[in-house]
């Protein structure tokens, strides 16, 4: 459900499909949602304009954070009030909004933050609700209140769960999502209570059975409480969004002119944050026990301080001042007026509502329609008195002395119940070293009975070593005498052939050069005849070459006197 569906919403329209958006980047049709109201172009004529302005008191950092959130229009007020002339104007980056009285006159108020329609539920939360929910987390008590009239969106703001469109997440989700997240299990717990106020009655939305609670002030702290209303410890946000579904289907929902779906009651989220951090060093703790007997502990190691806070997250019932407005009558006018007494109260008594040690947070939720401009007023001049009212913050740092002493007697039981294992340890181990001691004694006897035994068998198998020894000994002499003796005969006999070997070298060295030299000399015969030989065949072939020729002179001739016998005469 996007912001241009959430007007449809919380004037009982269903959106349609084309309106879900994504949490980031909305974008706006400015035809159906403007991006700002603004007033008509003004006269001409009109050369000076006139202003009353409304400036935010100066912040002393404890002041009560007022934010204002306009809702879009829905379809109804685009079509009936298209003819009328705009009334709210807001200026974001400045901080401003201005209510305009005629074409020259308008008042202009100053808010710690100005939510126009375009702006998301993420960053409703971040602004508004992110620094209380911080706050919290760090030990102090927090408070966020929607303010306005019926129909414009304060539990739009504050209590959808996101079920048609995730992005649309309300900031009571939202904040349990940030404490669950920096919740350590074992340790820290968050618990949650879900409430009404309705007809001057407080209703138990988890336990409607229960009737009316009574609320109770403790006398010493001041604290405020509801002892009988139903306290759940969350796990996760699933269970969280459970316990929500089921205590608005316990809640009054009559109908009324301004709005078929507003609430007539109020009502309120109470998230109860306990953190458990280390102690404070440099604090001890001394206790006396019988005897004299003193035991000083730690706190800084022993104890745990537990930061205890508190958020309430409070969606009040629509803001009409005239009860006629809103068509009520019989039942719903004695609604009506509850409503607006319960509101009158709360606003002449909002500064000691800030002094309850918490950081405190308003959202004013305006419409755009000139048609409810009283009740955009008063939501306004609201607005503006709350942020005088200022914050004394204070983290509530409770020491968990239960948990101290039941650590320190458990300390106690621990040193005593030691003391008697020690000394039972003591005493067996001493009934331990007896029994040791006598055994060991029975054992040196028998290791000694055993070692005598056992020296005596050694003297004889060293004699008979010995002896063994001496005939091993002379046995070895004998054969190393016998070892040289073979080996200066293997010696002299080598030495005899290492002679002979040598001089049958030279002969062979001899014989082997006469060889070569015989070799050398047939060779050079060889070349000799060879030369001859080749000598004589060169010869030879010159001889025959001169007989061919000569044959060859005998062959004409005898061919040419053969022509001459054959010619006749």
């Amino acid at each position: 459900m996007n912001m241009s569906s959430y007007a449809n919403c919380i004037s009982g329209t269903i959106p349609s499909s084309s309106e879900v958006q994504a949490e980031k980047g909305i974008s706006l049709n400015t035809q159906t949602c403007p991006t700002r109201i603004r007033p008509k172009t003004m006269s001409s004529a009109a050369s000076i304009v006139r202003r009353t302005i409304n400036h935010r008191p100066k912040d002393n950092g404890g002041s009560v954070k007022v934010a204002l959130r306009l809702r879009p229009r829905n379809s109804e007020e685009l079509e009936n009030d298209a003819d009328l002339t705009d009334y709210v104007e807001l200026l974001p980056e400045m901080k401003l909004l201005r209510l305009r009285k005629n074409n020259w006159d308008y008042e202009e108020f100053e808010f710690d933050e100005v939510l126009d329609e375009t702006v998301s539920q993420k960053e409703v939360y971040d602004v508004v609700m992110k620094p209380v929910v911080k706050a919290v987390l760090e030990g102090y008590n927090g408070a966020v209140i929607a303010y306005g009239s019926a129909g414009t969106g304060k539990t739009f703001t504050l209590a959808n769960l996101g079920k048609e469109n995730y992005a649309d997440r309300g900031v009571m989700v939202r904040s349990i999502e940030d404490i669950l997240d920096d919740f350590s299990f074992g340790q820290d717990s968050v618990s949650v209570s879900y409430l009404q106020l309705y007809l001057e009655a407080v209703k138990d939305l988890l336990a409607p059975e229960k009737g009316n609670l009574a609320i109770t002030e403790d006398p010493e702290t001041g604290d405020i409480s509801l002892p009988g209303a139903t306290s759940v410890e969350l796990k996760d946000r699933t269970s969280f969004l459970d316990l929500l579904t089921a205590g608005d289907a316990n809640r009054n929902l009559p109908d009324s002119k301004m709005n078929i779906e507003s609430t007539r009651s109020h009502t309120l989220l109470l998230v109860e944050v306990r953190k458990t951090v280390k102690g404070k060093q440099g604090k001890y703790l001394t206790a006396s026990y019988d005897g004299g007997v003193s035991l000083q502990t730690s706190i800084s190691n022993d104890a745990l301080t537990i930061k205890k806070s508190k958020l309430w997250i409070v969606d009040l019932a629509g803001s009409e001042i005239r009860e006629n407005k809103s068509g009520n009558e019989g039942l719903s006018f004695d609604e009506a007026k509850f409503v607006n007494l319960s509101l009158t109260a709360l606003g002449r008594s909002f500064h000691a509502f800030a002094e309850g040690a918490s950081r405190t947070s308003l959202i004013i939720t305006i419409g755009p329609s000139l048609r409810h401009k009283v009740d955009t007023r008063n939501s306004i001049l609201f607005g503006q008195r709350a942020m005088k009212a200022e914050n004394m913050r204070r983290v509530k740092d409770d020491f968990d002395y239960e948990t101290l002493c039941r650590d320190l007697q458990a300390k106690v039981d621990q040193l005593t119940a030691e003391n008697e294992r020690q000394s039972n340890l003591v005493f067996d181990a001493e009934k331990r070293l007896k029994r040791i001691t006598e055994e060991v004694e029975l054992t040196i006897q028998k290791s000694e009975r055993q070692a005598k035994a056992l020296l005596e068998e050694s003297h004889a198998k060293i004699l008979l070593i010995q002896k063994e020894n001496m005939e091993s000994i002379k046995k070895l002499k004998q054969e190393c005498h016998q070892l040289e003796k073979d080996l200066n005969e293997n010696t002299r006999k080598f030495c005899t052939q290492n002679e002979c070997v040598a001089l049958e070298k030279t002969q062979i060295e001899d014989e082997i050069s006469r060889k070569q030299q015989e070799m050398e000399e047939c060779l050079q015969e060889y070349h000799r005849e060879l030369s001859d030989i080749i000598a004589r065949i060169d010869k030879e072939c010159i001889q025959r070459q001169s007989v061919e020729r000569r044959l060859k002179e005998l062959e004409d001739q005898m061919k040419a006197r053969k022509r001459n016998l054959n010619v006749p005469k």
